[in-house]
């Protein structure tokens, strides 16, 4: 990851960017990188808290997640050993183009193949199609399971997912799955309706949906997943979450409920809290996930298990999250390094860079007031927000 530092002069209804050679310097930054999760259950008879289970992460020379291991605790050897194993291969734009998941056989003391999905992406970098296989113990190889087919809007909003399953017998693909996604003026995905094709009458049918609220900051504050009740001909509820955020932007909590089969509405079953040490942004950590519902450095959460006879909630698990310090070498980045247009710009800025590495932009105006930190996504800067003047 690169930082870029640029001066920039905010003008009447344009900005313009002044990239002098003086300006510009690429900053050793000292960061935050997840390498472990560790997960503990609560003993409610002892009441004392066990090691359960180990996530640890490696990352590759782009801070893409290369692997990430399980693992779980063995009381008896009081040692983490091995479950499952994910590796990740991606191409030279850094998509996905590989998952694999492993199991660990502990008579063998091997890993043994399990799931693959491979990604293909078109021009633009988009995902466009993926498939998936299962391993063929008895005959060594990967035999093909699933196919998804992707659609999108305009605005690069997925529209459309058809998911088709390999048919041994017949030896074709046929049809599963179609997933059907709707969005609200802010591009959040409010709706998703999945339909299972019907091979007797050969048309789609209604199997489930999945309706998502958000807030005036468009951070998801409400989930629910319902189910098509074939004999009612109806949709019927199934479970909701609720989410709560502080004023950071960071997801502190949900809760999960079922709905009742005997009518009584949405019941209590368990409860997340959040904790987290804003001195560090998203941007200073390399974490294997997206900041889509934190913005700061994520310390450790605890669940909870609602007891329905005392009618209260329980501890039931908790997890802490271990960093270690990730500094970023640096060099000199000059001005013919790198191209920006268009300049004035009134909404966006393109960046053109020798180096492929991700970058950080930091935009100061002419009196030295940082106006604002933002990473590029696909080497551009939104800047239709800033202030004229």
């Amino acid at each position: 990851m690169i930082r870029l530092f640029l001066l920039i002069n905010l003008l009447i209804g344009t900005l313009a960017v002044n990239a002098q050679q003086s300006a510009i310097e690429l900053r050793e930054t000292d960061r935050q990188r997840l390498d472990s999760t560790v997960l503990e259950t609560y003993d409610a008879y002892t009441m004392e808290w066990e090691y359960a289970s180990k996530r640890s992460y490696a990352y590759d020379a782009n801070e893409n997640l290369k692997r990430f291991d399980v693992y779980n605790w063995n009381e008896a050897t009081a040692q983490w050993i091995y479950d499952t194993r994910e590796e990740f291969l991606y191409d030279a734009n850094n998509n996905r183009i590989m998952d694999m998941e492993s199991g660990w056989n502990i008579a063998g003391q091997t890993w043994i193949n399990g799931t693959k999905n491979e990604y293909t992406y078109d021009e633009n970098q988009v995902r466009t199609y993926s498939k998936s296989y299962y391993w063929g113990t008895d005959i060594n190889e990967w035999i093909e399971q699933y196919q998804y087919d992707y659609t999108y809007d305009a605005a690069g909003n997925l529209l459309l997912t058809l998911r088709d399953y390999w048919d041994v017998l017949a030896a074709e693909w046929k049809p599963k799955n179609r997933y059907e996604y709707t969005y609200d003026a802010n591009n959040n995905n409010t709706l998703v309706v999945v339909s299972e094709w019907d091979e007797a009458s050969e048309e789609w049918m209604n199997d489930s949906r999945r309706e998502s609220i958000y807030n005036a900051d468009n951070n998801l504050i409400n989930y629910i997943n319902q189910y098509w009740d074939e004999e009612y001909q109806q949709w019927q509820n199934n479970f909701r979450i609720e989410y709560i955020y502080d004023t950071n932007g960071n997801r502190i909590g949900y809760t999960y409920y079922v709905w009742s089969a005997g009518g009584n509405g949405w019941t209590n079953l368990y409860q997340y809290d959040f904790n987290y040490d804003n001195s560090y942004t998203y941007d200073d950590l390399l974490v294997p996930f997206a900041d889509t519902y934190f913005k700061h450095k994520l310390t450790d959460f605890t669940r909870y298990f609602w007891n329905t006879y005392s009618e209260e909630w329980q501890l039931s698990l908790r997890g802490a999250y271990y960093y270690s310090d990730f500094v970023v070498a640096t060099t000199p980045v000059y001005q013919n390094a790198f191209t920006i247009f268009p300049n004035p710009a009134n909404d966006v800025i393109n960046f053109s860079l020798e180096n492929a590495s991700p970058a950080i932009v930091t935009l100061y105006d002419t009196q030295g007031k940082h106006v604002r930190t933002q990473a590029l996504q696909n080497n551009q800067m939104s800047v239709g927000q800033l202030d004229s003047g």
